[in-house]
């Protein structure tokens, strides 16, 4: 296994990262709006229609000229540019800040690193054709109106319309679950009140700071111990793992810039539920396993052996690892995750689940054609050829996907039905408005549990469109005291 000084050395480089960012860089572009940004300056710089550095920003901003501003988010020192954002207010220009200036030089077509950027609609001399400005224009209102929905609502970068549809979704999810067994939502601070009105009294609502809300992987992964741990004060079997979390690909490839919240998500639930913490420096997310109970584990090459996760550790590493803190004696590796799902790197949660042991559900495509079809044949051979910790030969049942929608031009929207929660005698499961692979979902998961009720979540877009789906958003907690797994420790 790689030392604890290399774990060590990986994780100061991810924190680095973060907390070279001023800490004024709000309202801060998320890794979707910053690529949309950068390719706004790229085609304003072609077309002289950019503005570069503090002094002709503010001068142009001065003289009434409208624009979307950029600014860097690692300038030092930090007054160069405190009286920016102020300025833009005033003169109702909207911005945004980007990471790292190096970055914001290279969109610019500069080689200087560059503190702050004005796009405008005009060049400094001359007019732009009528085509030019047509297509200038309609990524320049793309970002400034991404923009002005980022500065009203919390990571309007990845949830649309100051997440209202997704809220509401979520309440729905919260609700069916509650149906089967106990419910805890967490709000942050300014989302409290809203989820507090949206829901019932018998669903409690914590307040938690966090960077987004997938709990799955930012949470804790639970287990239950054969016996109390001697290390924790709670006399409970049930525990909690905490792993370490680099929003699915650190400071280069991660979804958002700032994690330090989700950082602190599992032990805060844990130390709430009162209930033994393991503290683990691998980075992993809980969406990125999946295990049968009984000693077998499913992942994907695709996502654990990514070099944005854990370079300085083996294939057989990893496999130690989660042998150790989960249980389990068997994995069965896929090679790749859903089609699409680029986001988390191909998580196992997309692509397939146990339905129970020995039993796993797969998604699937008969299109030869849509590119999910060769992962999904790949995942199926793979799995026919394995056998589980006890023995047994997989048996594998296909879940139809819907029919693919696009997020943006050119994106593929990752809809998979397999992405859903099981409850205590329920199946919380994700409808996308296609009626007829909607039905068969609800069809072949009433076979799959014929002793649970199956409840479909209309709307469930809402939450792929942000990247994740059902089983994303929830973390199961386990009731005491079966026993399933001993870590050892």
């Amino acid at each position: 296994m790689g030392s604890d000084t290399e774990a060590e050395k990986s994780i100061q480089k991810e924190k680095k990262r973060v907390i070279t960012l001023a800490p004024i860089a709000k309202p801060l572009a998320g890794k979707k709006l910053q690529k949309r940004t950068f390719k706004l300056i790229q085609k304003a710089a072609g077309k002289k229609c950019l503005k570069r550095g503090v002094k002709e920003v503010v001068k142009s901003i001065r003289r009434g000229q409208k624009g979307v501003c950029v600014i860097a988010g690692n300038i030092s020192p930090i007054d160069v540019i405190t009286h920016l954002p102020i300025l833009c207010e005033e003169a109702g220009v909207p911005y945004v800040y980007v990471p790292s200036k190096e970055d914001l030089a290279q969109a610019g077509a500069t080689k200087r690193p560059t503190c702050c950027v004005l796009v405008m609609l005009k060049p400094a001399k001359g007019e732009l054709s009528a085509e030019d400005l047509e297509k200038l224009k309609t990524d320049y209102e793309q970002v400034a109106d991404d923009i002005k929905e980022l500065s009203s609502s919390e990571r309007e970068d990845n949830w649309r319309h100051n997440a209202l549809p997704a809220q509401r979704v979520f309440a729905d999810v919260a609700k069916a679950i509650s149906k089967f067994e106990p419910v805890t939502v967490c709000a942050s601070s300014a989302q409290w009140e809203n989820a507090r009105k949206q829901l019932p009294e018998d669903i409690r609502v914590v307040e938690m700071s966090m960077n987004d809300s997938w709990f799955r992987d930012s949470g804790p992964t639970f287990v239950v111990r054969k016996k109390p741990s001697k290390l924790s004060s709670f006399n409970r079997n049930v525990a909690g793992i905490d792993w370490n979390f680099n929003a699915w690909g650190g400071a280069d490839e991660g979804c958002y810039n700032d994690w330090s919240d989700d950082l602190l998500v599992s032990k805060k639930i844990l130390a709430v539920e009162r209930i033994p913490r393991f503290q683990h420096s691998m980075i992993l997310e809980g969406g990125s396993i999946h295990v049968d109970g009984e000693g077998t584990c499913l992942v994907t090459e695709e996502c654990l052996l990514n070099k944005n996760r854990n370079p300085h550790l083996s294939k057989e590493q990893i496999e130690e690892e989660l042998k150790k803190y989960l249980g389990v004696k068997t994995f069965i590796w896929l090679p790749r995750g859903l089609y699409g799902d680029d986001d988390t790197n191909g998580h196992i949660d997309n692509m397939c689940c146990f339905a129970k042991p020995g039993v796993v559900l797969l998604s699937w495509t008969d299109d030869e054609t849509d590119p999910q079809y060769e992962r999904s044949v790949e995942a199926l051979s793979v799995l026919s050829n394995s056998i589980d910790a006890r023995g047994r030969k997989i048996q594998v049942i296909k879940l139809h996907e819907g029919e693919a929608k696009p997020r943006l031009a050119g994106t593929r929207l990752a809809a998979s039905y397999v992405n859903f929660y099981i409850a205590n005698g329920g199946i919380i499961a994700p409808q996308f408005g296609d009626a007829k692979r909607d039905e068969e979902a609800i069809r072949v998961l009433s076979e799959t549990y014929p002793h649970h009720s199956v409840v479909g979540i209309e709307n469930a877009r809402e939450i792929v469109l942000a990247g994740g789906n059902i089983h994303c958003i929830t973390q199961q907690q386990p009731a005491e005291p079966i026993s399933l797994a001993d870590n050892g420790h």
